[in-house]
């Protein structure tokens, strides 16, 4: 009986010599093996994409503290110069 596979993932296939009865475990593990790499591929990219998701996050509220402290330190800035030059120095 040949034993006909897919290139990549060597799932089982078809075969005309075979009988329908045999190419239905053949096609059924297939169908099967098939199922599974694209789910375990779905759950890969769905991993990768919350981690992303996280690490933008994380820049965001970084670079937003960044410059919050630099807005704070520009104003204080300002607010000494104003003094100094109601002052007359």
């Amino acid at each position: 009986m040949p034993n006909d596979q897919t290139a990549h993932y060597k799932f089982p296939l078809p075969h005309p010599e075979h009988l329908l009865s045999e190419d239905v475990d053949r096609i059924r593990e297939s169908l099967t093996a098939a199922d599974r790499a694209i789910y375990e591929a779905a759950q890969e990219a769905n991993s990768a994409l919350a981690a992303e998701a996280t690490a933008r996050e994380a820049a965001i509220t970084a670079e937003t503290t960044a410059r919050g402290k630099e807005k704070a330190a520009t104003d204080a800035a300002i607010e000494d110069t104003l003094v100094l030059a109601l002052a007359g120095l």
